[in-house]
Formats: structure tokens, C-alpha cells, sequence
């Protein structure tokens, strides 16, 4: 007959009480006098020193820690509202704006510099929704994927698939870093010759129309 787990673990236990017992009798005078006598005067003075403590004492300390236990929830709950709003209502900067088109800049170099482009991209597109609906990055990202929040189509795919992809073959990584190489060499600091596909230019006119940025950065 083959034992299934529950049934091992009631008959260990059974065993472990039965050794328990046997053992405790066997020594038992060791065990009161090391154990039970210990444990018992703990108990008894415990006892002791609580009946000798007023019950209005008890009654305020338990006043007490409700109103701790409430100031400090209410607390937390408007601390969290507070950052909540915050980020709602924290524009988006112009560092940051600069940031991204920085990434743009070299999508081309790699692929690693493509799925960058688009992560970057992907919160910055649910970072200026969340700032203009007035909602948290979480509910735009419900919005859009409900279809309740209406964007092209492009924008929609990298929001759900947090990638863009693209029909031309990207630039080699060693090309990249050549015309880094020769920009910094140079004193260059202007934008690679990109090659945007359709898709990736539909997501940043839609990023600069939201922003209501011209392709010359006005």
C-alpha cells in the first residue's frame, strides 16, 4: 500500500510525539526541572506584573496605538496620492525630450541602439499621455491597449509589443562606432544619416505633435 504525502506527514508527526513521550518519561524529573519549572515561573510572573498594571492603562495604550496605527495609514495613503498626482502632473522636460532625440539620433548604429530607441520611446509616449489625460502611466497603457484612448496604429503595436520593427537592415555595429569615432574626432556632434522606415517616423511625428515640436526643434 503506497502512502501519499498528507498520510507521511500525520504518521511523522504521530512518531516525533510518541519519541516525545516515551523520552519524557523516561527523563522526565531532567525535564521539569529544566524545562517546565522555567517556563511555568515566566508564565507566573508575567501574570503578576500584568494584574498589577491598571485597566486604564490597558485602555489608553490601546488608544494610543489605534490613533498611531491610523495617522500612520492616512499618512502613507496621502504621501502615495500625492506622488501619484505629482507624476501626473510633472511635465515633460526638455532634458528629457533632448535625451531621446539623442537615442533617435543613432538608431541606425545597431540593434541594441534600435531596442533602446524603443523603450525610450515607449515611456516617453506613456509618460506625456499620462501627463496630458491627467492618469497614471498605468491606466493610459489600459486605455490604449482597451482601444479607449485613440493612437495610430504603430504607436498601439509598440505600446503592446515594446518593440518597432523595421524593414531596413540596420547599420553594423563596427560602422557605428566609426562614425561616432569621426564625430568626436571632428567636433561633430550632428544627428547619423538615418534611414527611418515609415513606422518609426509615424511614431515620432506623433511624439512631436503631442509636444506640438517642430522638426526643427521649435
Amino acid at each position: 500500500m503506497k502512502l501519499n504525502n498528507k498520510a507521511k506527514i500525520i504518521l511523522s508527526l504521530i512518531l516525533v510525539v510518541v519519541i516525545f513521550s516515551v523520552i519524557s518519561l523516561i527523563y522526565w524529573d531532567f525535564i521539569r526541572d529544566a524545562v517546565v519549572m522555567p517556563v511555568y515561573y515566566v508564565i507566573w510572573l508575567g501574570d503578576l506584573l500584568l494584574k498589577s498594571i491598571p485597566q486604564e492603562v490597558y485602555l489608553v495604550i490601546l488608544i494610543g496605538l489605534c490613533i498611531v496605527m491610523g495617522v500612520t495609514t492616512v499618512a502613507k495613503i496621502r504621501t502615495q496620492r500625492l506622488a501619484e498626482s505629482g507624476e501626473r502632473q510633472r511635465p515633460i522636460g526638455g532634458t528629457r525630450y533632448l535625451f531621446w532625440r539623442k537615442i533617435y539620433s543613432h538608431i541606425d548604429s545597431s540593434q541594441f541602439a534600435r531596442n533602446h530607441f524603443a523603450s525610450e520611446t515607449r515611456r516617453l509616449i506613456l509618460a506625456i499621455l499620462s501627463h496630458q489625460e491627467g492618469v497614471d502611466v498605468f491606466e493610459v497603457e489600459r486605455m490604449i491597449v482597451n482601444g479607449d484612448l485613440p493612437v495610430p496604429k504603430t504607436v498601439r503595436n509598440l505600446i503592446l509589443k515594446q518593440e518597432i520593427k523595421s524593414p531596413i537592415k540596420p547599420q553594423k555595429a563596427i560602422e557605428g562606432v566609426i562614425d561616432r569615432l569621426r564625430n568626436l574626432i571632428l567636433g561633430e556632434d550632428s544627428e547619423l544619416d538615418l534611414q527611418i522606415d515609415p513606422q518609426t517616423d509615424e511614431i515620432v511625428s506623433f511624439i512631436e505633435q503631442r509636444l506640438e515640436i517642430t522638426r526643427d526643434g521649435n
